[in-house]
């Protein structure tokens, strides 16, 4: 159900009109669908994290920190301060060099330079143990190609906006909602300034195009194909320095926050704050860690590794800085083509950085709290995201495993009760989900037990349909990305199926296409691309995470000018009831001055609502409802 389907005819429910545009509005006015909604995954924005002055990089000669200072006992760092390096990047060739033997008589050897600390650790006349870096959002960090090219517009806008807190963990598909945050028309990274740099200086371009992994021809064209963009997680990626004349990679966790340039994958390749190339992380040496408070907020559990989506992709969801809404971020078909012919045109005798080139070896002690292996090969580049899995689904070793990471999966060919059609009974009675095609898209329709309310499913036009049944099942639709719940004439169960079925017995999962669903100790859990519900025992559904189930009454405002009061309650998707309330307030008591918009079509603060009129009903005589374009959750007025 989402309130928006056009339909049904319109009458006034007692003729009378009233002085304020709600009143006439709920009774005169014909219904209109609110505009396509576009879907974000739920969270609460908090105020971004402050940049620490710690990190433990391993270059392999020191460089020059940015000129920031350090905190004052309770004054805040200046958080958003993008300083350049004060020494620009090694003009001279050089040949590259390993350490001096010297190194290896020292158990640790710690620089302090200007308020950053370098750590770096000598673990015999071998080879470095791996270290994490923590580079804050303004800090160009160890070696900096050149100095920062970050627009000083957008600076400002990141500087002021609030970067939520980030839901995802370890690591995510570089697909995923919400990864990355935008600033408008503006552009958060000034490409053209990169390239300045790059272009003046073959031995810089050489090494950028080593630290990408593509040919030194192509660095011109294959920067003006990505997309500049701001990190809305601590991030963990493959940085590189420039030193002696080459691409020098190192492990790194970047702040959200950071600016950075984003291939059609959706995987970060340039850091803007010192024109640094980037690569995905190289798991098998080292992880982020809690031994480090590398900034306030700061915790290894929200950490994420992007790897690449596989496919190029044409838009990515993002959350725009400035109003803080979900934007869809197009990436132009030229701009997809100019990086395939990029990448295409990588060979075996392309020069690129690969593990080895860190001259580090794994350390397994922190590794084998985390469940990752050692890597055995540091001769290619890994990939792929099966190698960020942990014991609990994120890098934080101290973090409880999600009971959905202790399930036994099961094979989805014991659910197949007709071709391409799987049914999944929930044993203990908690339900079932049927996986089929549904007109041209593979989707997921559910009926779980948990789901009970009154509330009615289904709109005619924008107006609750009274003769409708309560909403029983949630669906997965594919047009806009997210669960719904609706109604089922099938609670029982569906007809039609061939042979005894399966049922799903709790602690374990199937994964069908692209769900995964889940027999848990006190709820059934399924997931869908970019989505997800929980109907839970002995309290009722939440969808994508959302503090209020289904059918939930957030409570009762007054229409001003009748003294009427319209019950708001919870429908859809992810709603706040304290948000639900001051939107439904404004909504009711709106001006009929345009305010928010014109007739019963309204706009309030990402919240788009309607109404209509109700002539079967005495009891209710019109309804409404809000929907937001951030989350896809909807509550109703009745």
């Amino acid at each position: 159900m989402n309130g928006t389907n056009n339909g049904g005819s319109d009458n006034n429910a007692n003729g009378r009109n009233y002085p304020n545009q709600w009143d006439n509005q709920w009774h005169n006015q014909p219904g209109q669908p609110h505009p396509g909604q576009q879907t974000n995954q739920p969270g609460q924005p908090q105020q971004p994290t402050q940049p620490g002055q710690y990190y433990s990089a391993r270059p392999t000669q020191p460089t020059q920190p940015s000129q920031q200072s350090p905190a004052q006992p309770g004054q805040p760092p200046h958080q958003w301060q993008h300083q350049p390096p004060t020494t620009p990047p090694a003009t001279e060739p050089k040949k590259k060099t390993p350490l001096l033997k010297i190194g290896a008589l020292l158990a640790a050897l710690v620089l302090a330079i200007a308020g950053g600390i370098y750590v770096v650790t000598q673990t015999g006349i071998g080879q470095k143990l791996a270290e994490m870096s923590y580079i804050a959002s303004a800090d160009p960090g160890p070696e900096a190609f050149m100095d920062t090219v970050v627009n000083d517009d957008s600076a400002d806008i990141v500087q002021s906006a609030e970067i939520p807190e980030g839901r995802l963990a370890g690591g995510v598909d570089g697909s995923s909602d919400n990864l990355y945050g935008g600033t408008g028309e503006l552009s958060t990274c000034d490409a053209a300034a990169l390239l300045d740099h790059l272009n003046a200086n073959d031995e810089l371009n050489t090494a950028f195009a080593e630290g990408i992994g593509i040919n030194a021809d192509d660095v011109e064209r294959y920067v003006n194909a990505l997309s500049p963009l701001v990190l809305m997680q601590d991030t963990w990626v493959t940085n590189h320095g420039f030193n002696n004349g080459h691409a020098n990679p190192f492990q790194a966790v970047l702040q959200r926050g950071t600016a950075v340039l984003v291939d059609a994958k959706g995987v970060p390749r340039v850091r803007c704050a010192c024109g640094n190339p980037l690569a995905e992380a190289w798991n098998g040496y080292t992880a982020p860690s809690t031994n480090n408070t590398a900034w306030d907020g700061y915790t290894p559990g929200n950490v994420v590794a992007v790897y690449d989506a596989g496919e190029s992709q044409k838009q990515l969801k993002i959350r725009d800085l400035e109003t803080g809404s979900a934007e869809d971020y197009a990436i132009s078909d030229d701009k997809i083509d100019a990086q395939t012919k990029v990448t295409d045109a990588v060979t075996d005798d392309t020069p690129k950085t690969v593990p080895s080139d860190m001259d580090v070896k794994p350390d397994e002690e922190l590794l084998n709290t985390l469940g990752m292996k050692p890597a055995e090969n540091g001769d290619a580049r890994p990939t792929g995201g099966e190698r960020f899995q942990t014991g609990n689904g994120s890098f934080d070793p101290e973090a409880e495993a999600k009971p959905e990471e202790k399930t036994t999966e099961v094979d989805a060919a014991a659910f197949e009760t007709n071709p391409n059609i799987f049914y999944i009974p929930f044993e203990g009675q908690r339900g079932w989900c049927l996986a089929k095609h549904y007109t041209d898209d593979f989707s997921l329709l559910c009926s779980p037990k948990a789901l009970s309310t009154d509330l009615k499913a289904s709109f005619t036009g924008n107006s609750l349909d009274i003769a409708a049944a309560p909403i029983s099942q949630v669906v997965y639709k594919t047009g806009s990305g997210r669960f719904e719940s609706g109604s089922t004439a099938h609670p029982s169960g569906p007809g039609g199926l061939r042979g005894e079925p399966t049922y799903l017995k709790e602690g374990e999962s199937v994964t069908i296409r692209d769900f995964t669903c889940y027999n848990l100790s006190d709820r059934i859990r399924c997931e869908g691309p970019g989505s997800q519900f929980d109907a839970i025992d002995d309290d009722g559904l939440y969808i994508d995470e959302s503090p209020e189930k289904v059918g939930a009454t957030c409570g009762e405002v007054e229409i001003t000018a009748s003294r009427r009061t319209v019950t708001v309650r919870v429908a859809n998707g992810f709603v706040d009831c304290e948000e639900a309330m001051e939107i439904a307030e404004k909504y009711v008591n709106s001006p009929n001055d345009g305010t928010y918009g014109q007739r019963n079509i309204q706009t309030i603060d990402n919240w788009g609502c309607a109404y209509r009129s109700l002539r079967d009903s005495e009891e209710l005589g019109w309804s409404g409802n809000c929907t937001s374009s951030d989350t896809g959750g909807t509550f109703v007025l009745q």
